[in-house]
């Protein structure tokens, strides 16, 4: 706090003064002429104070009756040596406080000489210092209970401020304390989520592993059953080729029927060739399996034939009507036989298409199941990396409960701490 200004511009009496040349006499004139005067200040040729006459110090002289007669001596009352004593001197224009420790310090002489830069100004005596002094303790008191009201209003002001500083951190510790609370439950919450999705996401993982695995298995068979289908497209192209082959051979026996007698033995060959080629037939109708029971069929009916070639062999001139007609039927039959593996071949091609098709789409699925199941993975992790962050946040909203109940405890402090502050300077 400053200290409170005072006006230093009071009224300066002019004083008396004596010249530091003139005499004694007129000293002891002048202080005979002002009998209230206690100090007469003595000044140079500038009128720059050098020191002061006192009264006390010329008090013989005044009142002694032969004073008089000692001043008309001119050895004695010519000069004022010996009675201009050093005196305190300060501006006029310094404030009170300095007045009054020069006072002080010069042990309260009567009166203080005031110059206004060197140059003699007036005198201020004690009674005047005192008066100022005093005005100065009532500003100054004044000033004092001023600021005391003030500080007791700002005291108050600041005390209600901390009060609604304090109930709103009080408040926003306690909403801090429910969403820490909240944040816990949020995060057992997703604890327990987070460990039914790693159990679905496990059990999703193993269906799809099995899945995977019985996809790549039916991927496989797909394959195996391709290579069966391209073995038994070779078997079909080879029967084809053999049935053309029966077919001319069935038309050389027919040709050579008209000539029966001649050729018997030719014909005893082709029939033992035929006998020979129904059993090759036979052989692979059965490896062809389903698809080959019809020409299992011709291959018996060529066996037959062969028997009875044979038997027109020997009956040649008998039955060679009958061998005749039973070798337009033959061709007849070979011509059906013929449809028949055409009509096999063309289900055959859809087939190696659809299995194609069904192979592609097959290996492709295995491959989304196989994506699906590291999918399944990355969300395993995903979902443990979620279950850490939720220990994490239960954690920290634990500490951050923590936190909630240390600043509530720190506020009540703070204010304890205000009131009792503003209690003392209130004081």
């Amino acid at each position: 706090m400053k200290p409170p200004v005072f006006s230093s511009g009071v009224a300066v009496p002019q004083a008396p003064v004596i010249d530091a040349d003139a005499s004694l006499t007129a000293a002891i004139g002048l202080f005979r002429q002002h009998p209230d005067m206690r100090l007469l200040p003595v000044l140079d040729a500038e009128r720059r104070p050098v020191g002061a006459i006192r009264e006390r110090d010329v008090k013989g002289l005044l009142y002694n009756p032969f004073g008089h007669a000692l001043l008309q001596n001119p050895d004695f009352g010519a000069t004022l040596d010996g009675y201009v004593r050093a005196h305190p001197c300060c501006e006029v224009g310094a404030s009170i406080a300095e007045k009054l420790a020069l006072h002080a310090d010069w042990g309260a002489p009567d009166a203080l000489i005031l110059t206004k830069k060197g140059v003699f100004e007036g005198t201020l005596d004690a009674a005047t210092i005192a008066r100022q002094a005093a005005d100065a303790q009532i500003a100054l008191a004044q000033e004092r209970m001023a600021r005391a009201r003030r500080i007791d209003g700002a005291a108050h002001d600041f005390l209600a401020d901390i009060a609604i500083l304090s109930d709103t951190l009080a408040r926003a510790t306690g909403d801090m304390g429910r969403v820490a609370g909240d944040l816990a439950r949020y995060a057992g919450e997703t604890q327990t989520g987070a460990t039914c999705m790693t159990e679905a996401v496990e059990q999703s993982r193993s269906a799809l592993g099995d899945t995977a695995a019985r996809g790549r298995g039916l991927a496989d068979a797909f394959a195996s059953i391709t290579r069966d289908m391209d073995k038994a497209r070779d078997i079909r192209r080879t029967v084809g080729d053999r049935i053309a082959a029966t077919g001319l051979r069935a038309d050389a026996l027919a040709d050579s029927a008209t000539a029966i007698d001649a050729l018997l033995a030719l014909i005893e060959a082709v029939s033992a060739r035929t006998n020979l080629l129904a059993l090759n037939a036979a052989i692979e109708a059965a490896r062809a399996g389903e698809a080959g029971r019809g020409f299992a069929v011709v291959a018996h009916e060529v066996k037959a034939l062969a028997s009875q070639t044979r038997e027109a062999a020997q009956n040649a001139a008998r039955n060679i009507a009958e061998v005749k007609t039973n070798l337009h039927a033959l061709v007849a039959e070979q011509g059906q036989l013929c449809e028949a593996v055409g009509a096999i071949g063309a289900i055959s091609q859809a087939i190696d298409l659809a299995v194609a098709a069904q192979g592609v789409a097959t290996t492709a699925i295995a491959g989304n199941v196989e994506q699906s199941v590291t999918a399944a993975h990355q969300i395993g992790r995903q979902v443990a990396q979620i279950q850490q962050d939720a220990t994490r946040i239960d954690q920290e909203a634990g500490a951050l409960h923590g936190l909630a109940e240390a600043l509530g405890k720190t506020i009540g402090a703070l204010r304890d701490r205000t009131a009792n502050f503003v209690d003392l300077v209130a004081v």
